[in-house]
């Protein structure tokens, strides 16, 4: 099961919102294309860090990520906005520059997943293990009748 980490979409919808006023204002900027890169390469990024995946799921959720992003948005967002201000003209240099940010995005995104994954697992290693870590008081050897345990063959339940 996937979970939302609910900080990132909040900063992921007013990063939307920021990036549709750009995208269909009549603004004009002289960086246009860098602007382009960036702004998808933001957004892409954090749609991926949105859903806190397993390391199994990540390449399904960076498959899902490139088809909605990186080959949707990249296109629909260029041709609606002359939908929505007919000012804004179609560009298809504008798509180059979308889908490249966020593929530049997404991998970055996913590099940093991948990595925080790994350090996790890492630092935990008694998560991975069937059996609790023995604590310093049961490594202390003893001498005496509290070290043995008699147990015979009645006292075992039969199933």
């Amino acid at each position: 099961m996937v979970k939302v980490r609910k900080s990132i979409l909040i900063a992921f919808c007013v990063s939307l919102v920021i990036a549709c006023y750009l995208g269909f204002a009549s603004l004009s900027f002289v960086h246009d294309k860098a602007l382009h890169f960036f702004v998808f390469a933001i957004l892409t990024g954090e749609f991926f860090l949105i859903f806190q995946a397993s390391k199994k799921s990540l390449k399904v959720l960076a498959t899902f990520t490139f088809c909605v992003c990186t080959v949707a948005a990249s296109i629909v967002s260029e041709a609606l906005q002359n939908y929505v201000n007919p000012k804004r003209v179609f560009d298809i240099n504008d798509i180059y520059c979308n889908a490249f940010g966020s593929l530049c995005g997404l991998i970055l995104a996913f590099v940093y997943q991948a990595w925080s994954l790994n350090k996790h697992r890492r630092g935990h290693p008694q998560r991975l293990s069937a059996f609790p870590p023995p604590d310093e008081e049961s490594m202390v050897a003893r001498d005496g009748p509290e070290d043995y345990v008699s147990i015979e063959m009645q006292d075992v339940p039969r199933s």
